[in-house]
């Protein structure tokens, strides 16, 4: 058996090669793509920006934040400071 080359990647600071570890999983990723399309399978990337994705997530918060204040207020009423206990010495 042969010996497979390693890949060459390129990122922000140059090129660099993959380990073997990241070969393996990268030809085995091209290879089941190629089986999925060869299956009638479209590949679409799709990508959303950084900020869109910070939007999206915090926003998808906001129905927890509800359901805890309300489950607060029911349980506590508007009492936002309650009064500290009164210990007995």
């Amino acid at each position: 058996m042969e010996e497979e080359k390693q890949i060459k990647v390129h990122t922000k600071d140059g090129e660099r090669l993959l380990s073997e570890a990241e070969t393996i999983r990268v030809r085995n990723l091209n290879r089941r793509q190629a089986e999925l399309e060869s299956d009638g399978f479209v590949r679409k990337d799709k990508l959303i920006s950084v900020k869109t994705a910070n939007i999206v997530g915090n926003l998808s918060l906001l129905p927890l934040i509800i359901l805890m204040v309300a489950i607060y207020i029911i349980r506590n009423g508007m009492n936002f400071m309650p009064k500290p206990a009164i210990c007995c010495v």
